[in-house]
């Protein structure tokens, strides 16, 4: 369960995600992933760890078996689960990594580079969805200390869009934010991991986030410009195709043009694609711009979506004080930038 992973941090990497890769070593190989932080009954299989210790490097792991209920109680082990992440990705500065790079003749590659790739962390629960983002999100608030939970759970959203806490992990990770151990720990894993506190490993971590950031604001941004939607996951339908649009003849008649479903039936899609209005459109349909029947693009489309718009699933974290997490990046890096732009400077051009 879970999909494809998702990448958190970049350089070391941190991925999050559910248990449908434990028993893939492709994945942990071709990834570089040293680490595994399993906060779930499963975790990586014996024989795979066998086979990544034979062929790439042994993979350390860190098994915190919690259930996904409000019973649960992962605060306890925040800050075990903090040292391991902080541990796994120290091993980029390693001389064991710096050797494992050595043998792979990674050629042309820069040094930092080399051996920051042997340094992968996966987070997972069981889908990736609310134990491995709680456990996510308590690393991110101490690393970035003093990130609050909205920052940590905005990232994380902006990163992989089905993250989402049960009400009790929400509520661990509020307390965490105003815990004194989380700056006490901030302060400990500066004193133990000092290399991951200098600008030239930070600003990649920091680059990544900001771009998450702008991505994000990019996507709203047009979404708040379009008419229409992909029904299958809410995202806009480019202008160029509008013209495009046609009426859905296989679904019942409806009176709301809001509930209705549309063809986009366009020769430049492998295959017609279910669109409809934008909810919050208040379009008239007697205007004109919702289009007349046609007999084309009756075709069902591979993988259809059709049940309602994915934006209406869940909570849009990524959005929430949208604002105040830009304002707050600013002000946390500014003065970071050491000849390279990392980002800072859309920041502060974009207020």
């Amino acid at each position: 369960m879970g999909g494809v992973p998702s990448i958190i941090l970049p350089d070391p990497v941190i991925y999050l995600g559910g248990s449908d890769v434990l028993d893939d070593e492709h994945f942990f190989r071709d990834n570089r992933i040293t680490g595994c932080l399993s906060v779930c009954d499963a975790s990586i299989k014996a024989h795979v760890q066998r086979k990544l210790e034979a062929e790439f490097q042994p993979i350390d792991i860190c098994h915190i078996k919690v259930t996904d209920s409000i019973q649960s109680n992962l605060l306890t082990y925040f800050e075990e689960i903090v040292e391991f992440v902080f541990k796994i990705r120290q091993k980029s500065f390693s001389t064991e990594s710096q050797e494992w790079d050595k043998k792979q003749d990674l050629g042309g590659m820069p040094a930092n580079s080399r051996t920051n790739m042997a340094a992968g962390m996966y987070i997972h629960c069981q889908a990736g969805i609310s134990r491995s983002t709680t456990s996510c999100c308590a690393y991110l608030m101490t690393y970035f200390y003093p990130m609050t939970f909205r920052e940590a759970i905005g990232h994380c959203h902006r990163c992989r869009d089905v993250v989402c806490p049960n009400d009790s992990f929400r509520e661990q990770l509020l307390a965490w934010e105003k815990d004194t151990r989380r700056r006490r720990l901030h302060e400990e894993m500066k004193v133990k991991y000092p290399r991951q506190f200098e600008i030239d490993f930070m600003q990649r971590d920091v680059a990544f986030i900001v771009q998450k950031l702008q991505d994000c604001e990019n996507s709203a941004r047009e979404l708040s410009e379009t008419k229409w939607v992909y029904v299958c996951d809410g995202n806009p339908v480019p202008r160029e195709y509008w013209s495009e649009i046609v009426e859905d003849l296989e679904q019942s008649v409806s009176s709301d043009p809001y509930e209705k479903t549309y063809i986009l039936n366009s020769r430049d899609k492998d295959y017609p694609q279910r669109v409809m209005l934008k909810k919050e459109l208040q379009q008239d349909s007697s205007s004109g711009d919702i289009p007349s029947s046609s007999k084309n693009g009756t075709q069902e489309a591979p993988g259809d979506c059709s049940e309602g718009l994915h934006t209406d699933r869940v909570k849009n974290w990524s959005l929430e004080d949208f604002d105040e997490q830009k304002r707050r990046l600013r002000e946390r890096f500014q003065g970071m930038e050491s000849g390279e732009d990392i980002g800072l400077t859309w920041l502060l051009e974009s207020t």
